[in-house]
């Protein structure tokens, strides 16, 4: 569906694109790839997604 290396350098908006167009499928991809990529880079970003978009997946890893 979305390469490796798109995801890596989109997640965030894919995720939010996902949320607004209501396509769960691709917005649980999103949501594994962060839960499983999850560093000090990015874990504020992650953690602003959860508020705003509701993540289940994501918010159980952080």
């Amino acid at each position: 569906m979305v390469s490796e290396d798109k995801m890596r350098n989109h997640v965030d908006d894919i995720f939010v694109i996902a949320h607004r167009y209501q396509v769960e499928g691709l917005k649980y991809l999103c949501e594994r790839f962060m839960s499983s990529n999850v560093d000090i880079n990015n874990i504020v970003k992650y953690c602003s997604n959860i508020y705003l978009y509701g993540a289940p997946t994501l918010e159980k890893v952080i």
